[in-house]
């Protein structure tokens, strides 16, 4: 990175209408080596970002004592009266101007995917991924980057993701390290939360996807009501230069009217007017399956994962890929492979009596597309459900989540799901409320591992077992903060090793 002065930053900031202020023209000759919002990282010749519902004045006395350069805030503080103040209107838009001017626009230099939507970003960037890294092996290149719920690489490491889409400092140092690195393509979830609060700033991408809407993420910490979700989501398009658009999602005809921003829109979905559609979807030996017609091609498509909701995401990663040019049979050669950590991954016992379907799903919509392909591809099975509800936010779950469980599962285990400051019992107390039919059919368990026991041992045989909301993570947030845990997958291959050693004892 070039170094430049706090002149140069505050002329940066001035361009975008963001600064308040003017610094001493001594002040602004000072050279800033080093941009960072937390105050056990600054160094000499640091410049110190004031943000954040939790920010305290003491951080900014720290950062000064570690030798920070000058600050930037929307206010001006004491603690800082020996160092220079860029004074902003808005932080998180500065950070956002800073991080992309620190680190020299690398978007400018790779060709992005970024994906949005209320349920499938992960599996979606999964898939894309995979066919884009089989083209690019395909034509000896390295593989591409990727930036998601799991984990983040960025063409050097590979590091498990905090958040969907990384805050301004650390997403422009993922691209920045890519472009190092001579990685030409990158994927990426790209969340309302990042949308609405400017993590990606002004960068372009070349392909935006949407893959669909409904009610989440409601709570005063994220959105006030479903018309500012909406509206947080449809900015992805005005970074993208393509846009892909699922002619099967709800209020499709106002994402499309958003999208028309783009230079190209491309539709995909299961109905005759898609551009890139689907059709005869089904399940085969425990492979998706569906016939696959886009411009020049047409051709079956199987993919070694579970769930008939999963044709909208490969249907979804086909149309980004396409958009960028790979061909046809390099689309269903990358889908042939693809896999996700920690969704719809199954597990059966030894006497083939139990099964246990791991998915991430955690809010309505995933919900009820994942229970309906169960029930389509186990037939008549009774189906057990293991789930919780996150604390402090996405307070509509609670309600979304028991509705569908009620309607769906035969019996139900509530467990912790990040409860956060909330008494976990208490957060199930609420769910609890809001069922009906199998009111007396539900347990809390204060325990997921002990959780996936119960069920095994209380189910008859051909029951399946879902175990939602976690998938690959392995941690819980408590009130405490965070603690580790066990990935939902390991817990349920331990409860089943000690199924197997029970049952093949007594046999």
């Amino acid at each position: 990175m070039n170094i430049r002065t706090i002149g140069e930053y505050g002329k940066v900031l001035e361009a975008a209408g963001l600064l308040k202020n003017r610094v001493s023209e001594t002040a602004s000759e000072r050279t800033v080596s080093r941009i960072s919002c937390f105050s056990r990282e600054v160094r000499p010749g640091t410049l110190f970002l004031c943000k954040g519902a939790a920010f305290r004045e003491t951080y900014l006395s720290e950062a000064v004592l570690r030798g920070a350069v000058a600050y930037v805030s929307e206010r001006e503080y004491a603690a800082g009266r020996e160092i220079p103040c860029l004074l902003v209107r808005d932080i998180r838009g500065a950070m956002a101007v800073l991080a992309e001017t620190f680190y020299e626009h690398p978007a400018d230099f790779l060709r992005i995917i970024g994906v949005t939507g209320t349920k499938g970003k992960t599996t979606t960037a999964y898939y894309i991924r995979s066919i884009v890294d089989t083209w690019l092996a395909e034509n000896g290149q390295r593989p591409s980057a990727l930036l998601s719920s799991i984990e983040n690489y960025d063409g050097v490491s590979r590091t498990r993701a905090q958040l969907t889409t990384p805050e301004p400092l650390e997403l422009q140092k993922y691209l920045r390290t890519a472009v190092d690195a001579k990685v030409s393509y990158l994927t990426m979830e790209v969340s309302s939360q990042a949308l609405k609060l400017q993590r990606i700033g002004h960068m372009k991408m070349e392909t935006g996807v949407f893959l669909n809407i409904s009610r989440d993420h409601i709570s005063p910490l994220e959105h006030k009501d479903f018309e500012d979700y909406f509206q947080s989501k449809l900015q992805l398009f005005s970074h993208c230069r393509k846009v892909c658009v699922n002619l099967d999602a709800e209020h499709v005809q106002r994402v499309l009217d958003t999208a028309s921003c783009a230079e190209r829109v491309i539709t995909f979905g299961t109905c005759q007017e898609a551009e890139i559609r689907g059709s005869g979807i089904r399940m085969e030996k425990g492979r998706l399956c569906f016939r696959l017609m886009m411009p020049g091609y047409e051709g079956e498509v199987c993919i070694p994962m579970h769930g008939i909701f999963n044709a909208e995401n490969a249907l979804a990663a086909a149309a980004a890929c396409f958009s960028i040019d790979i061909p046809p049979q390099m689309i269903v050669k990358g889908l042939s492979t693809a896999k996700v950590s920690g969704r719809m991954e199954e597990y059966k016992s030894r006497d083939r009596k139990r099964t246990v379907l791991v998915d991430y799903a955690h809010n309505r919509l995933s919900f009820e597309k994942l229970f309906e392909s169960v029930r389509m591809e186990y037939p008549g099975q009774p189906v057990f459900v293991i789930f919780g509800c996150p604390g402090g936010k996405a307070y509509n779950r609670r309600k979304d989540l028991a509705q569908v469980a009620d309607r769906y599962a035969d019996r139900i285990y509530l467990a912790p799901d990040d409860p956060g400051p909330e008494n976990p019992r208490e957060i199930a107390r609420e769910i609890m409320s809001h069922f009906h039919r199998k009111r007396h059919a539900c347990v809390y368990v204060d325990d997921r591992g002990e959780a996936v026991r119960m069920a095994l041992e209380e189910a008859e045989p051909g029951t399946i077992l879902l175990v939602l909301g976690k998938g690959c993570e392995s941690t819980q947030r408590y009130a405490d903060g965070v603690r580790p845990c066990l990935p939902d997958g390991e817990l349920v291959q331990m409860a089943l090793d000690e199924y197997d050693r029970k049952h093949d004892a007594s046999a």
